[in-house]
């Protein structure tokens, strides 16, 4: 017996679906990532940000007082750096906080 999957419910605002579709490192999800990078900071036509790498997206502690964190997407982008996408579906009106501390543990980490 064969089922056919109701696809409309699978909506990139989920993260797990997000994940899915940008984040598992195949050729296929890199394209997409890259594709929405390149929008996403409004890249020019006929330019690219080039190549992208999924990297491991925890943030490791460096004492015992430190927050764990599992970023979304963790990635990097030739020529551009690490970059660090996030998929917020219910405003918690901390993102500014959580922005700070993701920015500040990339920096860290790349160090």
């Amino acid at each position: 017996m064969v089922y056919k999957l109701p696809i409309f419910w699978l909506k990139p605002k989920n993260d797990f679906v997000f994940k899915f579709i940008f984040g598992r490192g195949t050729k296929q999800s890199n394209k997409l990532l890259l594709a929405l990078l390149n929008d996403v900071f409004n890249v020019p036509k006929g330019l690219s940000l080039g190549t992208v790498e999924i990297t491991n997206p925890l943030t490791f502690q460096t004492n015992v007082t430190d927050q764990y964190a599992i970023l979304d997407i963790r990635a990097k982008v030739a020529g551009f750096g690490h970059v660090n996408l996030e998929m917020q579906r219910v405003n918690q009106r901390n993102i500014d906080k959580r922005t700070l501390y993701y920015g500040a543990k990339l920096f860290e980490d790349a160090f």
